[in-house]
């Protein structure tokens, strides 16, 4: 589940949490019976850690680190009240030392609530006139298709195929 750069899940998200802190962000290791949560209360909320796309880097790294349990988007996102993110997007800019995988871009929705590997993994792009990566949505989701979405390559320069970040607009 690395990006283009071959930085794991856990190192996309500390360049991302970072652009929320004053100093370099530091993703602690975690043993297989913990996992990472989101904002402890209100006052820690802010518009990086209460991004569903920081959800799933930091579910992803705690995959990458044998670490079954998964806290689930509602609980992830408790105490961001006045931080909402709709879910796909990144508010941020993105650090030019690394690129956010397409897979971290999927709402937690879509994926029933908390980080599925599975729909992560699957979440791939192909090149033509313009590249057409899949949009979830919940009723698509479940009902098992996917609607495509086309964006011309040209609009967003820093949009890369297959793995790596488009601007989630």
């Amino acid at each position: 589940m690395t990006n283009t750069k071959g930085q794991s899940p856990c190192a996309v998200a500390s360049y991302l949490l970072g652009q929320c802190s004053v100093t370099a962000w530091d993703v602690p290791a975690i043993t297989p019976d913990q996992h990472y949560s989101g904002p402890q209360s209100p006052p820690y909320a802010n518009d990086c850690l209460c991004s569903s796309v920081a959800y799933n880097l930091m579910s992803a790294c705690g995959l990458c680190q044998q670490a079954p349990v998964l806290a689930s988007w509602p609980t992830w996102s408790t105490n961001c009240t006045r931080h909402v993110i709709p879910q796909g997007r990144w508010t941020m800019s993105i650090p030019s030392g690394t690129s956010v995988p397409a897979w971290a871009y999927v709402t937690p929705d879509s994926m029933g609530g908390t980080f599925s590997p599975t729909i992560a993994q699957g979440f791939t792009c192909t090149f033509g006139s313009s590249l057409i990566y899949p949009s979830f949505d919940s009723i698509n989701f479940f009902l098992g298709r996917r609607s495509l979405s086309r964006v011309d390559v040209n609009s967003y320069s820093n949009l890369f195929c297959p793995y790596t970040h488009w601007d989630g607009r």
